[in-house]
């Protein structure tokens, strides 16, 4: 997705890149009964701003 992203080569000014980027935070678990949705949704979210703050433009 990163890449096809910046294949489009869509013009962003404000980017540090120029163009338009995307980072993307990933998580995945085991299926548990016991474990919360949220909880798989809060670490995808922490991956996504890991990604920010390593710079953007990629996925964690």
């Amino acid at each position: 997705m990163c890449n096809e992203i910046r294949n489009l080569n869509i013009k962003h000014p404000l980017s540090p890149y120029n163009y338009l980027t995307i980072s993307i935070g990933i998580a995945c678990r085991k299926p548990n009964h016991e474990e919360l949705p949220i909880s798989i949704i809060t670490a995808a979210d922490d991956a996504l701003y890991r990604a920010k703050r390593a710079g953007r433009n990629r996925f964690i």
